[in-house]
C-alpha cells in the first residue's frame, strides 16, 4: 500500500470512528441521564432501606461506568485523527 493511500485509508477509518463515537454519544448521553434517575429515584425513597441504596449504587455505578466508555471512546478518535 502506498503511503498516500495508507494516509487516505487512515483518514476513512478516523471519519468513520468519529461518526459512530457521536451517534452512539447522544444516546449514550441520555442512557447515562435515565440511570442517574433510575439511581435518584431509588436513593431518595423513603427508609433508606439497604435493597433500594444498593439498587441506587448499582445505577449510579452503570451511569459512571457508561460516562467513562463514551469518554475513552472520543479520546480514541481524537488520537487516531492526529496521526
Amino acid at each position: 500500500m502506498t503511503p498516500v493511500a495508507h494516509r487516505s485509508l487512515i483518514s476513512l477509518i478516523t471519519v468513520i470512528v468519529m461518526t459512530i463515537t457521536t451517534a452512539s454519544g447522544q444516546t449514550d448521553t441520555l442512557r447515562i441521564a435515565q440511570l442517574l434517575k433510575d439511581g435518584q429515584d431509588y436513593l431518595l425513597r423513603q427508609g433508606n432501606e439497604k435493597k433500594d441504596l444498593d439498587s441506587a449504587f448499582f445505577y449510579f455505578k452503570q451511569a459512571l461506568t457508561l460516562s467513562r466508555s463514551i469518554s475513552g471512546a472520543r479520546k480514541t478518535a481524537r488520537a487516531i485523527s492526529r496521526q
